[in-house]
């Protein structure tokens, strides 16, 4: 017997959240495991095609329940996608209508575990963004994975939850990620001494997501203080 695996993200596009989910399937040995994918919002899912090559069931959400409906729907149709397909793990990764669907999905296929996923706390705009929104549902949550000690720690000062639910995995970066990389690495670059100055490197999408303008912000200051830095951002996006 397989064991069946439903992840429910936001949506799908070209960022590392499901560039490390694409990674994670193409690794599960396909007689093993059998996986679903539930996207929550609209978007071009530029992915789709490569999510389907790796052996994922891929279902869009938004473009069955779309903004027309009430959001009780969306959540309602997840429910019922994770009970219909008896769903051994819920994987979530910053889905609001997964949040919302855990207590219907707990009443009707308690064997199901789910894990919570958070990449991010968010900009200061977001005000924590899915953090909060998770909040409510944390009892029908078997354990949460952050990417850093930092967000680890972040969130047990401001949330009451258990530190021993909450697993540290290290998000890694390829530099096989961004086709430019060697273009990049082979451009000259002013002069630069290790010993006098410090360098902060960026890699990852420029959008505000990303709170990227914090490194204006940081050259700022640490040219206010003094203190000799160079910064250096590896990536693409509207930002």
């Amino acid at each position: 017997t397989k064991t069946r695996v439903v992840i429910a993200m936001t949506w799908m596009i070209v960022g590392g959240v499901e560039r490390v989910m694409l990674n994670i399937i193409k690794g599960l040995d396909k007689h093993l495991f059998e996986v679903h994918i539930l996207t929550c919002l609209p978007s071009s899912h530029p992915w789709h095609d490569e999510f389907e090559k790796a052996g994922a069931r891929i279902t869009h959400v938004a473009t069955i329940i779309n903004e027309k409906w009430s959001s009780t729907y969306a959540s309602r149709y997840v429910a019922d996608y994770v009970v219909s397909v008896n769903a051994d793990s819920l994987l979530i990764t910053n889905s609001s209508p997964a949040y919302h669907a855990l207590p219907h999905i707990r009443s009707r296929l308690s064997t199901c575990r789910t894990y919570d996923l958070l990449h991010t706390h968010g900009t200061p705009q977001e005000d924590d963004a899915f953090l909060k929104i998770s909040m409510p549902f944390d009892q029908f949550i078997d354990r949460r994975i952050v990417i850093d000690k930092y967000l680890k720690d972040y969130y047990c000062k401001r949330y009451p939850i258990d530190p021993g639910r909450i697993d540290v995995i290290y998000n890694g970066i390829s530099d096989e990620s961004y086709g430019h990389a060697k273009e990049l690495a082979a451009r000259p670059r002013g002069p630069y001494s290790p010993q006098s100055r410090i360098c902060i490197a960026y890699v990852g999408r420029l959008d505000t997501d990303k709170s990227t303008m914090r490194l204006i912000k940081i050259a700022k200051r640490c040219g206010d203080a003094k203190i000799p830095i160079k910064i250096e951002i590896y990536g693409d996006g509207p930002a």
